[in-house]
């Protein structure tokens, strides 16, 4: 037997309707988007704070840390993110080697 059913149109907008409603945003600084991400799990938490976080870090390495710190929701955001993180590690540029000099006495350049 045929069943005649009437199924709802689906909630779809078209293209220019969605642009005109829900306008693009522009883009922020990657540290204010980890703050606003932050913020949720602690209102507490300054854009200050996350910016020190953020400074000289990866930023694979602080959204990692930043994804888990909303998977586990520590007592304390900031003690979390540090220690997910890890210590910053400086990189030190060697001194640059001299160069092995002429051979005193000879007259030959390449000697």
């Amino acid at each position: 037997q045929p069943i005649f059913i009437k199924f709802p149109r689906p909630a779809v907008m078209s293209g220019r309707d969605g642009v005109e409603k829900f306008p693009p945003q522009p883009d922020i600084p990657f540290a204010e988007a980890m703050w606003r991400q932050l913020k949720r799990l602690d209102g507490s938490l300054t854009r200050h704070q996350v910016a020190e976080l953020c400074e000289g870090r990866k930023p694979e390495d602080v959204r990692r840390a930043v994804h888990a710190a909303r998977r586990t929701r520590p007592e304390s955001v900031i003690a979390f993110i540090k220690g997910a993180m890890g210590k910053v590690v400086q990189s030190e540029q060697p001194a640059p080697r001299k160069g092995v000099g002429r051979l005193k006495g000879t007259e030959d350049p390449y000697a």
